[in-house]
C-alpha cells in the first residue's frame, strides 16, 4: 500500500514557511524595560526577549553570553510585565506568578542563597502578584490585596522594615493594604497609595526620597501632604512624578541635568520641584542619569546625561531641560537604562539609542548611536510555530549550540532545513534532551523538524 507521508511532510513544511513569512510582518513589541547594560521586551504574543550584557545571567536564556539581537527566553507565552534596574530581572506572568533571574549578590532573587541564576526562577507559589519593581539589590512586589513585599539588601533601609536586616526571601513591609504603585531607584523606594499620597524610604544622601532631608529612611514615610500624585519613575538617584493635573515634577540627584531644571548647577534637590509649566505630560521613565517623557500628543522628550547619545537628539551633549526628539506623535512607551534608551511607537515598532558596548541596543552592532535606530522584531516565535508544545528549543537565536528539551516525549530524529526546504543537518537519537551544533551553517534562519514518540513538531531557529 502506497503512502503519501513524504508529500504530507513536505506540505506541512511549506505551510510552516508561509506562516513564518506571514508573521514577520505582524506587530511585535508591547512592553519594554532596560537594565544598566541590557534590554528586556515582551511581544504581543506573550513571549519575552532579551539582549545585551549577560555576565550575571540577567538575559535569562540559560547562558552568560552577551547577545546583540533579541533572544527569546524559554518558550512560555504568558508573560505580562517585566522590570529591571541593574543586573537582575523581575517579571509577572498572566497567572499571577512572580519570577526573577540574573544577579543575586544580596538575595534579590528570593531563592534562599546569593548565587546568580541564568534562567527564570519562580518566587514562591503565590498567584496573586500584580505589580513589580527591581532595584540594584532588591526585588519588590505588590499583591492584589494591596500589600507590599520585598527581599534583598537593606543597608539603607530600602526594605522598609524599620531596621537594616537583609532578607533572602520575600517579606511583607508593614501591614498596609492600600499600596497602588511602587518604583525603585538604586537603593531607595518611592510608592503611591490608593488615595494619591506619595511615600518613600531607603537611601537618601542625594535627596531621592523628596522629604526635605538627606538622611536614610528605614520606614515608609509620606512625602508632603498632597494627594494628587498619579505616576512615578526613578533613575539611579533621581525621582520623576506626574500629578493628576498633568504637571511634571522631579527631585534628587542632578549630576547631569536629569532633574530638568535649568539651574546652571548640579546641586541635588530634596523636595519636589515642577519642571516647566506644561500640564500635558502622560508618561515618564528614568535612566540612571537621564530622563524620558511622552506628552499627551504622543511626542517624545528627553533630558539629562547624554555622553553616549542616550537622549537620541543626534549629539552627545547633556541637556538640563526637556528637548523634543523628532516631530512624530506616535510614541507610546519608553525606558532608560544606564546609558541607553528604548522607545516604542504605536505600531509596536521599537527604537533604541545610546551606549552599545555591551550590545544593549540589539541592532546587531557594537557601536553607540546618538539617534534612534530600529530594533528588528525577530521572526522567531516558538509558540507561534510549535504544533504540539511538548518541546522547547533554547537559546534562540544561537551562534551555534542549542538544546532541544522534551517535556513528555522521547526524541528520535532531528532534521534541520533551510528556508528553501532543503535538509542541511540530521541527527538520530533516543533521548528527552538533545544538544545540537549548527556553527558550521551560514548565518540564516532555519526550520527544525523534531520527531518524537508523541509528535512531529516544527520550530524556527536563527543562527547569527
Amino acid at each position: 500500500m502506497k503512502t503519501n507521508q513524504p508529500k504530507k511532510n513536505y506540505l506541512l513544511l511549506l505551510y510552516f514557511i508561509i506562516l513564518l513569512n506571514y508573521h514577520s510582518y505582524a506587530q511585535c513589541w508591547t512592553k519594554i524595560k532596560t537594565g544598566d547594560n541590557y534590554s528586556i521586551a515582551i511581544k504581543d504574543n506573550g513571549t519575552i526577549w532579551a539582549w545585551g550584557e549577560n555576565n550575571h545571567g540577567q538575559l535569562g536564556d540559560g547562558t552568560f553570553i552577551n547577545k546583540n539581537t533579541p533572544t527569546q527566553i524559554g518558550s512560555d507565552n504568558d508573560w505580562l510585565e517585566v522590570d529591571v534596574k541593574t543586573h537582575h530581572t523581575v517579571a509577572l506572568k498572566s497567572n499571577g506568578t512572580l519570577w526573577a533571574w540574573g544577579w543575586n549578590v544580596s538575595g534579590q532573587l528570593d531563592n534562599g542563597n546569593t548565587t546568580d541564576n541564568n534562567i527564570p526562577h519562580q518566587i514562591g507559589t503565590d498567584t496573586d502578584w500584580n505589580q513589580i519593581a527591581a532595584g540594584r539589590y532588591n526585588t519588590m512586589a505588590l499583591k492584589s490585596n494591596g500589600t507590599l513585599w520585598a527581599c534583598g539588601d537593606n543597608f539603607a533601609g530600602q526594605l522598609g522594615t524599620g531596621n537594616q536586616v537583609s532578607s533572602l526571601t520575600m517579606i511583607q513591609i508593614g501591614t498596609d493594604n492600600n499600596w497602588s504603585k511602587i518604583i525603585m531607584g538604586a537603593e531607595y523606594v518611592v510608592a503611591l497609595k490608593n488615595d494619591g499620597t506619595l511615600w518613600s524610604w531607603g537611601y537618601n544622601p542625594l535627596g531621592g526620597l523628596g522629604n526635605g532631608t538627606s538622611a536614610n529612611q528605614f520606614l515608609p514615610a509620606q512625602v508632603g501632604t498632597e494627594n494628587n500624585w498619579a505616576k512615578i519613575a526613578a533613575g539611579a538617584y533621581h525621582t520623576i512624578a506626574i500629578k493628576n493635573d498633568g504637571s511634571l515634577w522631579s527631585w534628587g540627584a542632578n549630576f547631569q541635568g536629569e532633574l530638568g531644571y535649568d539651574t546652571g548647577s548640579s546641586i541635588a534637590q530634596n523636595t519636589p520641584v515642577q519642571i516647566g509649566t506644561s500640564t500635558d505630560w502622560s508618561k515618564i521613565m528614568a535612566g540612571s542619569f537621564h530622563t524620558l517623557a511622552i506628552k499627551n500628543d504622543g511626542t517624545l522628550w528627553t533630558w539629562g546625561g547624554n555622553a553616549r547619545g542616550q537622549l537620541g537628539d543626534g549629539t552627545t551633549v547633556n541637556k538640563n531641560t526637556p528637548i523634543q526628539i523628532g516631530d512624530t506623535t506616535d510614541w507610546t512607551n519608553i525606558s532608560g537604562g544606564g546609558f541607553h534608551t528604548l522607545a516604542l511607537k504605536s505600531n509596536s515598532v521599537l527604537y533604541t539609542c545610546g551606549a552599545n558596548d555591551n550590545l544593549q541596543l540589539g541592532n546587531e552592532s557594537s557601536s553607540d548611536s546618538n539617534v534612534l535606530v530600529n530594533v528588528n522584531c525577530s521572526n522567531l516565535n516558538i509558540s507561534d510555530y510549535d504544533l504540539n508544545n511538548t518541546l522547547s528549543v533554547f537559546p534562540n537565536p544561537t551562534n551555534g549550540n542549542f538544546t532541544i528539551l522534551s517535556k513528555t516525549a522521547i526524541i528520535s530524529n532531528i532534521l534541520i532545513y533551510d528556508l528553501q526546504g532543503r535538509m542541511v543537518l540530521k541527527n538520530s537519537l533516543n533521548s528527552e534532551i538533545a544538544q545540537m551544533d549548527i556553527s558550521s551553517l551560514e548565518i540564516a534562519t532555519y526550520i527544525i523538524k523534531v520527531v518524537s514518540d508523541k509528535s512531529i513538531e516544527l520550530f524556527k531557529i536563527i543562527k547569527y
